[in-house]
Formats: structure tokens, C-alpha cells, sequence
């Protein structure tokens, strides 16, 4: 799970608690990092001493690491490009990649992915982040 720019503790803690349910192998946090460890810990209810946190300043480095490891790519971003998340057959050695909170993913993250998933609405609230993410690794494990 690649973590671009987010920067909401919550959400942080939140998603290495779900990637220490799900046996994701290691959460990317990209971007700058404005929260202490002490808070991460707090708020990943210290699930960070079993799961495998990267810190990287570089989406773009971290995102060419995995394609080169053969991960196949897939941004979470609502977008003219993306398809239904039920649509798609996930490999075994996939990566998720989750945007800010306010902003979305960057652009070099879409760029750099081989699919763009969303959820489909059909209201005009939005989804928490992470029922989002609950939702597609459930999917993705299936």
C-alpha cells in the first residue's frame, strides 16, 4: 500500500492497522511526514511494531521500485480513466496507491500506474478513506 501525501495521523495509523489484517506486506508513507512516531504509534494502536512502514520523500521513486519488483500498480482516484474496483482480477503482487485526503492522488502517481479503480456512487457524499480501503483489499483478497 503506497501512501501518497496523505497526511492525516488518523488515516496513517488507520492503514497500518488494516495492512497488519490483511498481511499487506509494507505500507509506503510518501511525501513529507508532519506527524511524530509517538503519534503514528498512538494512532496505528502500535500495529507499526508488526507491520513494515517505509517512509519515502519520493512518490515517484517508490511507485518505479515496485514496477520494477513486478507489482502491478493501481491508483484509487475517480477519474475519466478508471474502471469499477469488482471489475478487475488484482495479481498476487499488487499495490494500491491512496491520495491525500483533501487533494487526490499526484499526478506523477496516476501517470505511473497501470489502473486507475474507483468505487461507484450513487449519491453525492463521498466515501471515508478508509471504508474505501477496507472495501478493495476485501476485494482484491477475494
Amino acid at each position: 500500500m503506497v501512501l501518497d501525501h496523505v497526511t492525516n495521523s488518523h488515516n496513517i495509523g488507520s492503514f497500518i492497522r488494516l495492512a497488519d489484517a490483511f498481511a499487506i506486506e509494507k505500507v509506503i508513507v510518501c511525501g513529507e511526514l508532519t506527524i511524530s512516531d509517538k503519534k503514528l504509534n498512538k494512532a496505528s494502536r502500535n500495529e507499526a511494531k508488526w507491520v513494515r512502514v517505509e517512509y519515502s520523500d519520493s512518490t515517484t521513486t517508490s511507485l518505479h521500485s515496485l514496477l520494477n519488483n513486478g507489482y502491478t500498480v493501481y491508483s484509487v482516484e475517480l477519474c475519466h480513466q478508471s474502471v469499477d474496483y469488482s471489475d478487475v482480477t488484482y495479481p498476487t503482487h499488487c499495490a494500491l496507491v491512496l491520495g491525500n485526503e483533501r487533494k487526490g492522488l499526484s499526478e506523477v502517481a496516476l501517470q505511473l500506474s497501470h489502473q486507475h479503480i474507483h468505487i461507484p456512487m450513487f449519491g453525492m457524499g463521498n466515501f471515508n478513506l478508509m471504508r474505501l480501503v477496507k472495501t478493495l483489499w476485501f476485494e482484491a483478497y477475494k
